[in-house]
């Protein structure tokens, strides 16, 4: 095999695991941008952040800061406050840190299944 060869076929394997790279960040993480009319329900993040989703997290612990879809079919922020497991699967109960907040939380809604978890927060994008 000539030199030659052989870079081409490193290159097209480079490129291969690159782009097969790129798909599993596509499909494993997702985006979201909090409204800048609304407060945010947790201290820690402002209004107009972007916000960067895990939508496959392997485990939640308490404090994670998590998106769960809620009767509404909107979508809240909340942080994970109490874990439990029932018949196989976890449930969580979620609150909010933000004194003025009026979104749907486990004091309404009370426990909250994994199906209804959309991913737990990662980072707060800078732009």
């Amino acid at each position: 095999m000539t030199p030659t060869r052989l870079l081409r076929i490193l290159r097209r394997t480079v490129m291969v695991i690159a782009l097969a790279g790129a798909g599993y960040l596509m499909v494993r993480f997702d985006g979201l941008k909090l409204t800048l009319d609304s407060p945010s329900p947790l201290l820690r993040f402002s209004p107009g952040d972007s916000l960067v989703l895990d939508s496959y997290p392997d485990d939640l612990r308490i404090d994670d800061p998590v998106i769960f879809a809620g009767p509404d079919g909107r979508v809240h922020l909340a942080l994970v406050s109490e874990i439990r497991q029932e018949e196989g699967a976890s449930q969580f109960w979620l609150r909010y840190d933000a004194p003025d907040c009026v979104a749907p939380d486990s004091q309404t809604l009370g426990w909250i299944g994994e199906e209804w978890i959309v991913g737990r927060v990662i980072m707060v994008w800078p732009w």
